[in-house]
């Protein structure tokens, strides 16, 4: 029995509850947008992007987009500035115009109608971009996790079909802790 592995695999779900069970009297301390960029880190620690995606190249930072919210785009500059993801340096790329977006890692969108989310999705289609957003619906629309409010406390689901079309696995732990969805009609 590997010890060393195990005491690793115990740690990892003890830093898992203790990042994702935030206690209220302590989220009521940061804004929601601080603890949604925190909460970008911890997701990508239980996402698995594929072997041949950017992330092999260890040299390469881990890139996080944001399209049309600056606001979020400056908190993550903020936040970021020392931090790293999955060893990383982490860049913060900010799209104004959906015709230049670029490829990242993660993607943050919010609020966008009905027609730029399906262009932006399309563009990326088959791309492990995890995509996240605060906009209600969008896991439903194709978004891999959606955040949203229940009894005031900050939630998200998952589609879990969008992430496996992506070619991005979400570990066994993330998945309980999130509502799941699907897309009508399955992701197409």
């Amino acid at each position: 029995m590997n010890f060393k592995k195990i005491f690793y695999s115990k740690a990892q779900i003890l830093f898992f509850l203790l990042c994702f069970f935030i206690p209220q009297l302590v989220q009521a301390q940061f804004t929601e947008s601080e603890v949604k960029a925190v909460y970008l880190e911890k997701f990508a620690l239980f996402i698995e992007w594929p072997a041949e995606s950017v992330l092999a190249d260890t040299a390469e930072p881990f890139v996080i987009g944001v399209i049309r919210d600056k606001a979020f785009s400056k908190v993550l500059i903020e936040i970021y500035q020392e931090r790293k993801i999955k060893n990383r340096k982490v860049q913060i790329k900010y799209f104004s115009d959906l015709n230049n977006i670029q490829d990242c890692n993660i993607m943050f969108i919010s609020d966008l109608n009905q027609d730029e989310l399906a262009l932006i999705l399309s563009r990326i289609k088959g791309k492990p971009i995890l995509t996240i957003s605060d906009t209600e619906v969008f896991a439903e629309k194709g978004i891999h996790i959606d955040f949203f409010l229940e009894s005031d406390k900050l939630k998200f689901e998952i589609n879990q079909e969008a992430l496996k079309n992506s070619g991005l696995q979400a570990s066994y732990q993330l998945l309980q802790l999130a509502r799941i969805v699907t897309s009508p009609g399955g992701n197409k």
